[in-house]
């Protein structure tokens, strides 16, 4: 990482017209910016319902199909949700650009070592605070594993590999970053990962989403340019989803199921040699997965005076930033995500 690559070059200036952005107009760009994600997901939310709803009455065959899940989540949250909210996030003037600067090569593999390092802590977290949940009758299953294994294998490859990186960087980066720099680059960070991770709805993903979220709104601060976010993105989905669904679906799981109950020796040797390749896949993937994560630790570790300093302060003092989240906007983001993601553990208690 070169000189070049650390924040704080450039000016530090809003682009309001008349100088330092006031508290006040702060206050009314972060409201309005969570009241946009608030309507939003209540437009999903009830777009999803009514979706499924019209489907199972007008062409349940289809409802039974690999199809379904994939065109339900892409109707209610892409075509129908996402219009609504980038007309009202587009009512939010931008306050400030980050300044463009070009990222090497070596940097950007420095930082999806990272972003892998903190995919599989974050993932590790999660997945064991449901295990807790799960013994003790809460919980529930990994809503991502059950799109990713329920839906049909290309779409779903799309929807991952291109829908998400590039709709969810829009939002929760470019719209959420240009509109909000004021509060300061740390506050911004933060509120992006907390939004990101909120958003996904689920304690399975939110702790490595809400990580993610702060890189890649540190990396566009930073570099200004959101298609380095978006690659980085598209990558971190394509280790850690697409490439090890493919090797799944390659594997004959109804020969494994049947020489693991078995207990016959020869008939697990036969199931490993007729599915070589892919069990070598998996066990490279496995391995590339926790050593880049190894890997991207120390990166973190070494470049960590790189990644914590340097970061343009806000135009606003303590008390300013304080009173611009406690906005109605915000508080109501927060109150109606947490109590998703809580029904999402509970639930099962009741069951």
């Amino acid at each position: 990482m070169q000189g070049s690559d650390m924040p704080g070059s450039g000016t530090w200036m809003p682009n309001t017209g008349s100088g330092l952005l006031l508290a006040e107009t702060a206050k009314k760009r972060v409201n309005r910016f969570f009241l946009a994600l608030v309507v939003y997901t209540l437009v999903m939310q009830v777009a999803y319902v009514i979706l499924s709803i019209a489907v199972e009455l007008l062409a349940p065959a289809f409802a039974q199909s690999s199809y379904y899940i994939w065109v339900l989540n892409f109707a209610a949250m892409y075509i129908i949700a996402f219009p609504v909210l980038c007309a009202m996030l587009l009512l939010v003037p931008a306050a400030q650009l980050p300044e463009r600067t070009t990222m090497s090569a070596g940097v950007f593999l420095v930082l999806f070592f990272v972003a892998q390092a903190l995919m599989t802590v974050g993932a590790l977290v999660g997945n064991g605070l449901m295990g807790v949940f799960e013994l003790l009758g809460g919980g529930s299953d990994n809503p991502l594993d059950q799109v990713l294994g329920e839906s049909a294998l290309l779409p779903t490859i799309l929807m991952t590999l291109v829908v998400a990186p590039v709709m969810e960087e829009l939002v929760f980066r470019k719209f959420l970053v240009d509109r909000l720099r004021p509060l300061g680059d740390v506050a911004v960070i933060l509120l992006s990962g907390l939004a990101f991770g909120l958003f996904h709805g689920n304690l399975f993903q939110f702790f490595y989403t809400f990580m993610l979220g702060c890189l890649l709104a540190g990396v566009y601060l930073r570099y200004g340019n959101i298609l380095y976010t978006m690659l980085l993105h598209f990558l971190v989905n394509l280790f850690g989803g697409v490439l090890p669904l493919l090797l799944q679906n390659a594997l004959d799981m109804d020969a494994y199921e049947q020489a693991l109950s078995s207990g016959d020796d020869q008939l697990m040797l036969q199931f490993l040699e007729e599915n070589l390749l892919p069990m070598c896949g998996m066990l490279l993937m496995t391995l590339l997965t926790y050593g880049g994560a190894l890997l991207g630790i120390i990166l973190l570790i070494v470049y960590r005076r790189r990644f914590l300093v340097g970061w343009h302060p806000s135009l606003l003092d303590r008390n300013e930033v304080r009173g611009a989240l406690l906005t109605p906007g915000f508080l109501i983001f927060l109150i109606l995500q947490i109590v998703l993601l809580l029904l999402e553990v509970v639930t099962p208690f009741f069951a």
